[in-house]
This record gives C-alpha cells, sequence and structure tokens, in this order.
C-alpha cells in the first residue's frame, strides 16, 4: 500500500494514475490487508508536513479514501481519531476544502455518534468563516448543515437556539444558486423541527432578503437551475410558519405596489402561498391594501399570468378570512368586509357586459366565490340579481353570450364548493345548500333559450349548451324532467345544429354527464340518435349520418359500448339484407361498420376477457352466420367486397382480444366451416347449395368471404395450433388454390393465413420444409414466367411470403425478396410494375393488421431490409432501360414511404440522385413519397444535400408551379397534394440551409413562385405564399 499511496500523492489530481492508485488504496483496506487507522500512520509526514499545501494533499488522499471505502471497514475507534483530527485542522485554510469532503463522507456513510456530530456542527461555526471561501468549499459546508439536520436531528437540537443563530449568519451573503437550493431546504428543516422562535426575525430576514428572485442561468448551465426552482424553494421558506406573518405582510403588500410585473406576480404567488399558513389574524389588517393592489392587477394589467396570479390570491385570502371569527365591536366579519369590496368595485362593470371588465369582474368574484361556503353565498346572493337582469334587459345575442358566460363560471364556482353530479352523496356534505338552487329556474330558462335560439350568432348557441352541462353536472340543481329537458336540448344540438363547433360542444356534455349517469344517458339520448339512422336503405344524408355516427361513437365508451354496438349492428344488419341497393347503401353500410370498428377498438384497452367475450358473442357468430347465409342464396350488400374489408377488420379485432383458450375455439370452428363446410358449427342448416368457397368452382360470392377466414386466422395467436390433421398439407393447399384462382380477394386472404403461420412458427425446420415443397418451387417459377396476369400473382403471393419471412430475419425471405428485385429490370411500366408493388408489400403496415406487432407476428426492424434493398435499386436504376427506371423509381418509392426516415441518412448519397429522378416523373404517390422523404431529411442531412441544392431548388420549383425549365409544363402526376407538398418543402429551405448556398436562387425562386400564387387551388396559393414570404426574407447574417 506504500507504493500505492506514493503514487497517489505524486500524480496530478483527476489522472488515470491518481484513479488506479486510489483504487489500489481502497481494495487493499476493503479486503483487510490494510486498516484506515495503518493509513493515517503512513500518512503521518504528508499530514504534519511544513508546507500546507502538501498537508492539504495529504488530507485529500485521506478524505477521498473515505468517500470511496465501504463503511464497516473504517471501524469506530478511526472515526473518532479522524472527527477530532478532521476538526482540529479546520483553521489549516489550505486543507478546509478535502477537510469538509472527509467529513461529508463520514456524515453520508453514517458512521458518526451524536456527540461526534454536534462537536463538528460547533467546530465550523467557530473556526470556518464559510462565506470567505470559494463557492464548491461552501457547497460542501452547506451539504454537511443538510446531512446533520437529516441525520443527526438529535445532536442539533441539543444546540438549541444556538445553532439558529449560527446558521443565519453562515448563509448570510451567500449568492450562489446551488448553495441557496440546500440553504433554503435546511432553513424549512430548522422551521419544522427545531425551536427556532427567539430567532425567527433573524431567519424571516435571511431567507426574505432574496426576494424577489431574480436570477437567469447562464447559456451554458450544466446544473439546470432555473429562476423557478429557487422562486418555489424561497417560497415554501416564507409560507413555512405563521410566526413569519409579522415581518412578511408589510414587505408582501409593498412588493405589490412595485412597478415590475415580475416582482408582483411573485408577491402575489408568495401571499397565496402564506394565506392558508398565516392565518386569518395575520391578513386582517391589511384586507383593503390587499383587495386595492390585487384589484388593480386584475383590471389594468395586461399580463394574463399575472391576472391568474391575483385571482389565486383572491380564492386564498377568501379562504383564509372565512376562518376569521366576528370581534364584538363589529357587525360583520372580515370575510363580509372583504367580500362586499370586492361587489362593490365589480357590480357597475355587469352594466357593459361587452366590456373586458366586466368579464375580468364576473372572474374576480367567482375566484372569491368558490373558495368556501359562507363565500359563495354572499357573493351569488349579491352578484346573480343584478346579472339576470342585464340578460332580461339585454337584446343584442353578443351581450347576452357575455353575461352566460358570467353566469357559466358561477355555476363551475359552485361545483368547485358543493361538487359535482358525479360524486356520491357521502363525499361532500349535504349541510351546505347551494345558494345558485334559489336562481336555478332562471338559470335553467336562460340556457335552454340560448341552445336552442335561431340567431345565427352561434356563441350564443355554444354557451348555452355550455350551461346547460354546469347545470347537469353541478349536484343539487337539476333533478328529474329538468334533466332530461336539458339532454333533450343537447340532443337536439347534435343532430340538427348546423355548426359543428356547437355540436361538438353538445356532444362533449354528454359524454361527461354519462362518465357520472350512464344510464340517463342511455335512456335519454340512444334512442334519439339510433331514430336518426334509417333502419333499412339509407334515407338521411351522409352528412347527418355522419353526425350522428360519431355522437354514437364517441358516446360508446365504458360501460356504454355495448349498447352502442348493439344497435348499429341491428342497422348494419338491416342494410345488409338489402338485395338491391344503390352507391348510397354502401356508403351508409361503411360509415356504420365503420363505426362498429371504432367502438370495438375503443373497448379493447378497458374491458376484461368476459367482456371481450361478450362483445365476441354479438359480434363473430351473428356475423358470419348472416355472411354466409346470404352467400349460399343471393347477392346481399353484406357480401360486397368494401363492406366485407371493414367487417374483417372488426372480426380481426376481436380476434385479437380474446384470450387462448377462446381463440382456439374460434379458429376450430372457423376452419371447419370454410374448409369443411361444416356449418352446424355456426348454428346453420345445411342448404341445397354447399359452403365451400375455396373449391375451384364456388361461387363469387362465396370467395369474398375469405376475408373474414383470414381476418381470424391471421389474428390468432402463435401458440395456437391449426385445428387440422396434418398442417403442412393444409397450408400447401392454402398456397396452391391462392396461386390458381383468377378471384385476388381469394387469392390474397389464403396466403395472408399462410403467411402469418410461417411467421409465427418456431420450428424452423417446418419452415425449411415449406419451402422445399413443389408448390412454392411452381410459385417462384411463375414470377418470371407464363402469361402476364399469372405472374402478376404469382409475385403477388411471393410476396406475402417473403415479407412473412423478411420480418422474422428468415435467409429464405431475403433471398426471395433479391428475386422479386431482379424482376424490376424486365421493363414493365411505372405504376404497372407487380414487382415494385411486391416491394411495397413486404415493408408496409396492411390496415388489416396482418403482419403486425397486433396480429401478433414476430417483427425485426426494417433497417435490415431496406439495406439489402438499396443498392439493387441503384445498381438497377443505373443499368436498365427507360421502363426499368421508372420500375425502380416506384419500388423505391414504396420503401420510401413505410421506412423510418432515420434509416435513410445512411444511404443517402446513393439514393438522392434517384429520388430527383423521381421527381421528374408523373406518378403522383411516386412524387408525393419522394417529397415527404426529402422534408424528413432537410433537417438531419442538410450538409450531404447542400451539393444538389441546385437542382433540388429547380425540381421543386417545376413541381410547385407547373413549369419546365421555366416555360409552362405538363402537370401530369402534379396533383394538388403534390404541388403543395413541394411548395412546403422549397418554404423550409431557407429555415434549414445557409445564407450563402441559397441566395444565388432567390431572385429565381421569387420570380417563379408568382406563378403559383395564381394557382387555381386556394391551398396551394396559400402554400406558395408562404414560401415566397420566407425567400423574401432569405437576408445575410450581419
Amino acid at each position: 500500500m506504500l507504493v500505492a499511496i506514493d503514487s497517489y500523492l505524486r500524480a496530478q489530481p483527476g489522472t488515470v494514475e491518481a484513479s488506479s492508485a486510489l483504487n489500489e488504496i481502497v481494495e487493499a483496506i476493503s479486503s483487510g490487508k490494510a486498516t484506515f487507522l495503518g493509513l493515517v500512520e503512513q500518512l503521518g509526514p504528508q499530514l504534519t508536513h511544513s508546507d500546507p499545501f502538501a498537508r492539504a494533499k495529504g488530507v485529500g488522499a485521506l478524505s477521498s479514501v473515505l468517500v470511496q471505502c465501504p463503511a464497516d471497514r473504517i471501524g469506530s475507534s478511526a472515526v473518532n481519531v479522524l472527527v477530532k483530527f478532521y476538526l482540529e485542522r479546520l483553521q489549516d485554510q489550505p486543507s478546509v476544502g478535502e477537510l469538509l469532503i472527509g467529513i461529508r463522507a463520514m456524515l453520508q456513510s453514517d458512521i458518526v455518534m451524536s456527540s461526534d456530530a454536534e462537536t463538528i456542527a460547533k467546530s465550523i461555526f467557530t473556526d470556518l468563516a464559510v462565506q470567505t471561501y470559494q463557492q464548491t468549499v461552501r457547497h460542501i459546508a452547506f451539504e454537511i448543515f443538510d446531512l446533520l439536520m437529516a441525520k443527526q436531528l438529535p445532536a442539533v437540537r441539543r444546540l438549541g437556539p444556538a445553532f439558529v443563530s449560527e446558521y443565519v449568519q453562515m448563509v448570510d451573503g451567500e449568492k450562489d444558486p446551488r448553495n441557496l437550493l440546500l440553504a433554503f431546504r435546511t432553513v424549512r428543516l430548522i422551521i419544522r423541527q427545531l425551536d427556532f422562535a427567539e430567532h425567527a426575525e433573524d431567519l424571516f430576514g435571511i431567507v426574505f432578503c432574496y426576494f424577489p428572485i431574480t436570477f437567469r442561468p447562464p447559456p451554458d448551465d450544466v446544473y439546470g437551475i432555473t429562476a423557478d426552482d429557487l422562486k418555489l424553494a424561497l417560497r415554501e421558506c416564507i409560507a413555512a410558519t405563521p410566526l413569519f406573518a409579522k415581518y412578511a405582510m408589510p414587505l408582501l403588500i409593498e412588493k405589490l405596489a412595485s412597478i415590475s410585473g415580475s416582482a408582483k406576480r411573485d408577491a402575489m404567488e408568495t401571499i397565496t402561498a402564506c394565506a392558508p399558513v398565516y392565518g386569518a389574524d395575520a391578513f386582517l389588517p391589511h384586507v383593503e391594501h390587499l383587495w386595492n393592489y390585487l384589484k388593480e392587477e386584475i383590471f389594468k394589467t395586461a399580463d394574463d399570468h399575472n391576472i391568474a396570479a391575483a385571482l389565486s390570491a383572491v380564492n386564498a385570502i377568501t379562504m383564509t378570512l372565512s376562518s376569521a371569527t366576528v370581534s364584538s365591536s363589529s357587525h360583520k366579519s372580515p370575510l363580509e368586509t372583504f367580500l362586499e369590496l370586492a361587489v362593490k368595485d365589480s357590480m357597475h362593470n355587469f352594466k357593459d357586459p361587452e366590456l373586458k371588465y366586466a368579464k375580468l369582474s364576473g372572474k374576480m368574484l367567482v375566484a372569491a366565490a368558490s373558495a368556501c361556503d359562507p363565500a359563495c353565498h354572499q357573493v351569488v346572493n349579491a352578484v346573480l340579481p343584478l346579472v339576470l337582469e342585464q340578460c332580461r334587459l339585454q337584446n343584442l345575442p353578443t351581450r347576452q353570450k357575455h353575461l352566460l358566460e358570467v353566469l357559466f363560471d358561477f355555476l363551475k364556482a359552485g361545483q368547485e364548493v358543493y361538487g359535482l353530479t358525479s360524486l356520491s352523496a357521502m363525499d361532500l356534505d349535504d349541510d351546505f345548500l347551494n345558494p345558485l338552487l334559489a336562481f336555478k329556474d332562471r338559470l335553467f330558462e336562460l340556457y335552454i333559450a340560448a341552445s336552442a335560439a335561431s340567431s345565427e350568432y352561434m356563441p350564443l348557441r355554444r354557451s348555452g349548451i355550455r350551461g346547460l352541462a354546469a347545470l347537469l353536472m353541478s349536484r343539487q340543481l337539476l333533478a328529474g324532467v329538468e334533466v332530461n329537458v336539458a339532454i333533450g336540448q343537447l340532443n337536439q344540438a347534435i343532430i340538427t345544429d348546423p355548426d359543428a363547433e356547437v355540436r361538438q360542444e353538445a356532444l362533449q356534455s354528454l359524454i361527461t354527464y354519462a362518465t357520472a349517469k350512464p344510464d340517463v344517458v342511455l335512456q335519454a339520448t340512444f334512442p334519439t340518435l339510433f331514430r336518426e339512422l334509417p333502419d333499412g336503405a339509407a334515407s338521411q344524408p351522409p352528412a347527418h349520418v355522419a353526425n350522428v355516427l360519431e355522437a354514437i361513437l364517441a358516446l360508446s365508451t365504458a360501460t356504454l359500448h355495448k349498447h352502442g354496438l348493439k344497435g348499429l349492428l341491428a342497422r348494419l344488419y338491416s342494410i345488409g339484407a338489402l338485395t338491391s341497393y344503390s352507391e348510397h347503401d354502401v356508403q351508409y353500410a361503411e360509415a356504420l361498420a365503420t363505426a362498429i370498428l371504432g367502438i370495438v377498438d375503443g373497448a379493447q384497452s378497458t374491458a376484461s376477457d368476459a367482456e371481450n367475450m361478450a362483445v365476441a358473442d354479438n359480434i363473430m357468430q351473428p356475423v358470419l352466420q348472416k355472411a354466409i347465409a346470404a352467400s349460399i342464396s343471393q347477392e346481399v350488400l353484406l357480401t360486397d367486397a368494401r363492406i366485407l374489408r371493414i367487417v374483417a377488420r372488426v372480426l380481426g379485432s376481436v380476434t385479437r382480444c380474446l384470450s387462448a383458450a377462446q381463440q382456439r375455439l374460434l379458429l376450430e370452428s372457423v376452419v371447419d366451416t370454410f374448409s369443411n363446410g361444416n356449418l352446424t358449427r355456426l348454428a346453420l342448416s345445411p342448404g341445397n347449395i354447399p359452403f365451400r368457397p375455396f373449391d375451384a368452382n364456388a361461387p363469387e360470392t362465396q370467395t369474398r368471404l375469405s376475408i373474414l377466414f383470414a381476418a381470424v386466422f391471421f389474428n390468432a395467436r402463435p401458440e395456437i395450433p391449426l385445428p387440422v390433421p396434418d398442417a403442412a398439407v393444409y397450408l400447401e393447399m392454402l398456397l396452391a388454390r391462392s396461386l390458381e384462382t383468377p378471384d385476388q380477394i381469394l387469392s390474397e386472404s389464403l396466403v395472408k393465413c399462410v403467411a402469418s403461420t410461417l411467421n409465427k412458427t418456431k420450428n424452423e425446420a417446418a419452415v425449411s420444409t415449406f419451402l422445399q415443397l413443389g408448390t412454392v418451387t411452381h410459385m417462384l417459377q411463375g414470377t418470371s414466367v407464363g402469361e402476364s396476369r399469372s405472374r402478376e400473382r404469382c409475385i403477388s403471393v411471393a410476396s406475402w411470403i417473403a415479407r412473412a419471412l423478411v420480418i422474422r430475419s428468415h435467409s429464405a425471405g431475403y433471398q426471395l425478396a433479391t428475386e422479386i428485385l431482379g424482376l424490376l429490370g424486365e421493363g414493365e411500366e411505372g405504376a404497372q410494375s407487380p414487382a415494385a408493388i411486391a416491394i411495397g408489400v413486404i415493408v408496409h403496415e396492411p390496415e388489416d393488421g396482418c403482419l403486425t406487432r397486433r396480429s401478433f407476428a414476430n417483427l425485426l426492424y426494417k433497417q435490415r431490409f431496406f439495406g439489402h434493398c438499396v443498392p439493387v435499386l441503384v445498381n438497377g436504376f443505373q443499368q436498365g432501360s427507360s421502363g426499368a427506371k421508372q420500375a425502380y423509381l416506384l419500388a423505391l418509392s414504396q420503401l420510401l414511404k413505410n421506412v423510418p426516415k432515420t434509416v435513410l441518412s445512411n444511404a443517402l448519397t446513393q439514393i438522392f440522385p434517384l429520388l430527383l429522378c423521381s421527381l421528374a416523373l408523373p406518378d403522383a404517390d411516386l412524387k408525393l413519397a419522394t417529397l415527404d422523404t426529402l422534408q424528413a431529411l432537410l433537417g438531419e442531412c442538410a450538409v450531404a444535400i447542400s451539393g444538389q441544392i441546385s437542382s433540388v431548388v429547380a425540381a421543386l420549383l417545376s413541381i410547385g408551379t407547373g413549369t419546365v425549365a421555366g416555360q409552362p409544363g405538363n402537370r401530369s402526376g402534379d396533383t394538388m397534394l403534390v404541388r403543395i407538398a413541394a411548395l412546403k418543402t422549397l418554404g423550409d429551405l431557407p429555415r434549414k440551409f445557409d445564407y450563402a448556398l441559397l441566395y444565388p436562387h432567390k431572385v429565381a425562386v421569387l420570380r417563379q413562385l408568382n406563378a403559383a400564387l395564381d394557382d387555381p387551388k386556394r391551398a396551394v396559393r396559400k402554400e406558395a405564399s408562404a414560401a415566397r414570404n420566407r425567400w423574401f426574407l432569405l437576408l445575410g447574417r450581419a
């Protein structure tokens, strides 16, 4: 250990050599090879050296070992020696910092005895003038006292009031924010744990001298201390004890007269915090002054934060004064005196409700009324008669609206004092009677009239709706018939009001009330809404149906979702049975199915397994029964492919939320029904026409139902076995049928089932065996030979098999993807390239959730697949024909749309030329994907793009303005969305790139953007104007 000690003393602090030597010393003591007292003895010459800096080095070594050494290896005898030694050396100034580090380490390790802790405090007070040292030393001293208060409180208490006096002197003059946070925390502990009454004024003075905090952290502050941290800590100190009240109140009131808005806000927030602690007696002498200052702040300031602080102060003072007793010489309580001032200074403002003073007066009075029951009674009884009288006198909708908002605020105040409808009677004291009850009838009448007003002034109706909602949610106000009338009015607003904001307000009101009284909403609202939905063929305008469905979907939460489902399913079955239907009917059925999907998806997060099973019973079997029965007999709307796709998503969502046992039973039933035609599994009677949707001669009405089969199949959990005798044979049958059928729906549905099984299985041998099957070989051969439709089908099927394998990182998936990429060079034209579309299948997230995390698929990140494809695409584009180039670019766009943009940055140099070429092609989807990618890369890869900025600007201008080389060009592919995206990206350039890089293009950009300002589409003109403004403001930095 001697060698290690010598090495540490010779090394520079913070070096690797010093750290290594210290670790060696600590290891020796920890393992028992040396003792701590032995270390002290060996450091003896250094600790008694004549050179003060050498002594400091020795103390530093000892303290560093104390910090890292386990407490149980130091020993109580060594602790006593160390404490005595450290305290004796406190007058050795060069060593003070290291000494305090050692003392802190011993306190943190809980090895200091109570008597020694008392001595530590006395010695620091006596021997150290803490404020004469640098910040780091002062910080350690404050940490020591923080530890003493936290871990050695009995020792501190033995010091008595002297500790408080000495600590005040130590803190005096401190300015560092890190130290102040520690000092404020210790002051709070002193107030909470010690008898400080003798020095209360001194303790208050050392705290309040920092009020108000004006600290601004430096830009490079690594400690993260903010002004708000200091303000909150200081406020907690000032509000920590009522003994500070007589010193604090005059000073806080003085700060309210400050010209600084920040100082006044701090004073008001501190008064708010102090009010419940100081009590009414502290505020009584200052009530009038406080009111005058707060009133001025509310009425005259333009700062919303100060107004909020003043309102909070009014509320806190009112609450505090409510506890004051009436003196024998006065007929009024302090609360009554304070509120009379508030009412007197506010009442005249309500005569002109459109001015801001009326609204602010209402806010101020509401802040007081919401504090307590006595305040609410006094303010409501004084103010509401006048406001209600003004409502009777005012005929202008704008004035009525402002007055109704004031009344609404009083209703909210009543809710704060007396509670909400949702609270049970046991939660609040019913001895308190809501003073608003006396004005209920008039309020109810006003809000009903406003919500039903025929005026075109929408805000008035909206205020009426908000008022009705507040009345409904207020305890003790509405009951019985009044509730039904109010809900009926909200129902009518949802159904008939022409303004979307009013409808949304009414809907939100019902949603809120449904959380408190779901049975009332179920009985009063659901029947009304369902009456607006046609039962059978669509007979209502689509916009009206959409509004009603939105309301049903929003209300079908928690306990109400099963009722919403029941009604919507009945409507879907009704219209789904139509044999002759229009496009309007199909849109209605789609809307119904989409709403059902929304309810099912929303219920999953809160429903239990039993509730999920109940949902499955209500949906799964009835839907399958009706669809299968219809497919056997005749064509009905329910079997239309557009409806089936949405219904399939519903079935998939239901399947996912079932338990493994429930999924097993469901899969057995569905497989038996669809594969074997066993209709008894779904309680259907076999008819003259068999149900065999997978047979080669099955009618299209039956093959379409494969969408429903697949939805159940690929959403099952991985542990669910296939309910067939031989899974490999069954999967090969499905794959063969998928390849041979001309029905696109059947082909895609069956291959999704196969792909899902391949992805989820944990049997690698079974996957390898499957890939060797003749059907798979036939599929691979079919991708490159045969007639066009057959090739397209084989490529489509292969893309799903590749997806299943790629996302589980199987090598065969990448081999298959490589073969698909190789097909891009065969000259298919752009959007018609099945190989390019197949790349999109591999990486996209399908709406039905097939092979996604939702359907329990094994997923790995897309970065590897992107890296696999990019070199092939780049090379193929460079060497391919013009037709093949477009196919490669389309394949690239499929990747760009589905791969996270962060993945693209690594391959930007390779793909950027392809991105620019994509912008010149007429494919709108390709352009949108490219522009979306380009916009995302502007911020992350600006350096890499800067070399091509001229080409980027030219391409964006060409698209956004519909020009080619400055002349009017062909807008093929430049749809409105494409033009908007191009102009948005162009407008982002000045914010992403340096002035010197963009300035050469400024004149040309401003000139050519004039063409976009004349675009026939308003949205395009708006984006062009925004882009032109940003380029116009492109200026060099001074």
